[in-house]
């Protein structure tokens, strides 16, 4: 009897365990359907992230941003994000409210250029690329432009991220009010004809948020930064100024993806990288920058390729050739410097910090095969 009544016990504690791992293979299961759930849940908040871009020569430290997917795995940011880049380097996306996280698989179009301009650029302060993995959300474009000839106000809202024990998470601000019109001075500097300005409420990791419609959710802008700035004359007497907020962001429309789709299938012809003034536009990092900028594939059929360079603010410009051949290209403090070089294709171009982490001002044009 006392043998029976072991195994009966022996039975008992059996069908517990059996059953507490049922319990536990059910949890995991609900755990795995609810966030499952919200990561196929198609509300635009859903559609933004953090974005994790690894410019620094210690790769511990990182550029963050948000960043927000447009459909198809393409993912839109400011363009400063990548510092221009049309290389990955790492980049890493977490994406809100759920456990999603996805890497950069290629760089579509790079540009964080504002203090240069030869009036051909497609877009200013912008970056699209691709990752391996997205929500089945997606934040629509607008089918037009959203720039205008005249002044317009939007009633729009944000929708910026927070992170929270390591996970991101976003919600919609309350409705605020984007500025669209002609071309402003900001900082005493023309600004694009994509340029806006607005109000909305964004405090913590704000560069590369979703501007969207109030009423549609189709995107209206991106946001790229905010400063104070003085302001004499208002409620103020004499010499004296008050400091003025101003947040600005770039106006991205359907029109824009349609251009850079076909830009994306060209071969590049012009490549810029930073291009932001010392005074205005200064990043503030003190880290010294190492970042892979581009790869420049073979051209028509030819093994060799040729370019103009220009290099200036602090930076050192590095090509290596396809047969190891390489050049390290310093140029001034100013932009303006110019060489032309020509290297076995496929050539790959590093951007190095000459002194500081400022973003810097180079740039590759007359891509050709000689």
């Amino acid at each position: 009897m006392k043998r029976d009544g072991l195994n009966l016990k022996y039975l008992f504690a059996t069908v517990g365990l059996l059953s507490f791992g049922s319990q536990i293979a059910f949890s995991s299961s609900m755990q795995k359907n609810v966030r499952r759930a919200i990561e196929d849940d198609n509300t635009i908040e859903n559609a933004t992230g953090v974005l994790d871009f690894y410019a620094h020569t210690n790769r511990n430290k990182t550029i963050r941003c948000a960043a927000f997917h447009i459909g198809q795995n393409y993912v839109a940011t400011a363009g400063h994000c990548f510092l221009g880049a049309m290389d990955c380097n790492g980049a890493t996306v977490r994406w809100s409210n759920s456990s999603l996280q996805a890497k950069c698989v290629k760089v579509v179009y790079s540009n964080a250029s504002e203090s240069f301009s030869n009036g051909n650029e497609l877009s200013s302060d912008l970056t699209i690329f691709k990752v391996d993995t997205a929500p089945s959300a997606k934040i629509e474009l607008a089918g037009t432009s959203s720039s205008a000839t005249e002044s317009a106000v939007l009633e729009a809202v944000a929708l910026p991220i927070k992170i929270k024990n390591g996970r991101s998470g976003s919600e919609r601000t309350a409705s605020c009010r984007l500025n669209v019109g002609p071309t402003k001075n900001i900082f005493g500097q023309p600004k694009a004809a994509d340029t806006a300005t607005h109000d909305c409420p964004i405090s913590e990791n704000p560069d590369g948020t979703p501007l969207v419609d109030a009423r549609t959710g189709h995107l209206l802008a991106i946001h790229q930064a905010s400063n104070q700035i003085p302001v004499f004359g208002e409620g103020t007497t004499g010499t004296e100024s008050t400091l003025k907020n101003i947040q600005y962001a770039k106006i991205l429309s359907h029109l824009d993806m349609e251009t850079i789709s076909r830009w994306e299938r060209t071969p590049l012809t012009n490549f810029r990288i930073g291009g932001f003034s010392t005074d205005v536009f200064n990043t503030g990092f003190t880290e010294p920058l190492a970042l892979k900028a581009v790869t420049l594939p073979l051209q028509d059929g030819a093994d060799t390729l040729s370019f103009m360079a220009h290099n200036g603010l602090d930076s050192t410009l590095e090509v290596v050739g396809a047969d190891g051949n390489r050049m390290i290209f310093a140029g001034p403090r100013r932009a303006g410097f110019e060489q032309r070089f020509q290297f076995k294709a496929p050539v790959t171009v590093i951007i190095k910090s000459a002194n500081t982490g400022r973003a810097p001002q180079i740039w590759l044009e007359d891509i050709q095969a000689p």
